[in-house]
């Protein structure tokens, strides 16, 4: 009975370890994929404005976004294409949420700022 208790003892500390890897190789790939967003944002912001120079307010803003775990990919891009001209005034912040959700945290974060005076 003793070794049975060894053996199950063993299997479970086997299982734990291999959850305990599991868990942290999907969080390491979920942070390279958001940094891989990041670079990727800041090639086409250099592409767009033919230079090799990032804006500070971009790079702030993706570095908050990935602070705060929300998608980084085109987050300014989707409200233009997605909400039509003569409904954009009408509730607009639920709209705004579900269209995204990362740019509804980003004038949440820079509200924040402004009130704590940081720029």
């Amino acid at each position: 009975m003793v070794d049975e208790r060894n053996v199950r003892s063993n299997e479970m500390s086997a299982y734990k370890s291999a959850a305990k890897t599991k868990n942290h190789s999907e969080l390491c790939a979920g942070l390279l994929d958001q940094i891989v967003d990041i670079a990727d944002e800041a090639y086409n912001h250099q592409q767009k404005l033919d230079s090799k120079e990032i804006d500070p307010r971009n790079w702030h803003e993706w570095v908050q976004l990935f602070l705060n775990d929300m998608p980084i990919t085109g987050t300014l891009d989707k409200l233009a294409d997605l909400l039509p001209q003569e409904s954009a005034g009408e509730g607009l912040e639920e709209k705004e949420a579900e269209i995204d959700p990362s740019n509804l945290k980003l004038d949440e974060l820079e509200l924040i700022d402004y009130l704590k005076n940081l720029g």
